[in-house]
């Protein structure tokens, strides 16, 4: 839970910097919440104590098999074959596409803008599991395809 509170509460303080016009923030808020909670996390992680036997071994297969499976079905997307095209697979031709173009979106600042709509602020819309994949890849060198099609859904089945 401790995990999930974590990236949600990320998200909403990068949704508050960007309408407050201030997203640089971001990074160094993030980085000294680490550091003013690092003796909580490493007391959570030391506190952690896993026995190896068989009940816990097929814990941890199942829940192998689950992350793989969601992952097998979101992580082909967003990659480029031979010749250089970008492939969506399933759904993610349209929803992926507007995903990526509503990240750029989100970079560029506050009032969001409708990606397909030009000049037409976005309203109506859940945005805000977009907010942080887009500040993560407007201060790294981390692509939006890589960040929307395989970093973050492995957090989120992981946390699922």
């Amino acid at each position: 839970m401790g995990g999930i509170l974590a990236f949600s509460g990320a998200t909403l303080v990068s949704y508050i910097l960007i309408v407050l016009n201030i997203p640089y923030l971001i990074i160094p808020i993030l980085l000294l919440s680490l550091v003013f909670c690092r003796k909580t996390i490493l007391r959570l992680f030391k506190g952690i104590k896993v026995t190896l036997n068989i009940q816990t071994l097929i814990v941890l297969i199942v829940f192998a098999i689950g992350i793989i499976g969601q992952l097998a079905i979101i992580a082909p997307s967003g990659s480029h074959n031979q010749s250089g095209d970008l492939i969506f697979w399933s759904a993610h031709g349209h929803d992926g596409t507007w995903h990526m173009a509503l990240m750029e979106e989100i970079k560029k600042g506050f009032p969001f803008q409708n990606p397909i709509f030009a000049g037409t602020p976005l309203k109506n819309y859940h945005f805000f599991s977009d907010i942080l994949p887009a500040m993560v890849s407007k201060y790294t060198t981390i692509s939006n395809e890589n960040l929307y099609f395989r970093i973050f859904p492995f957090f989120y089945s992981l946390f699922l």
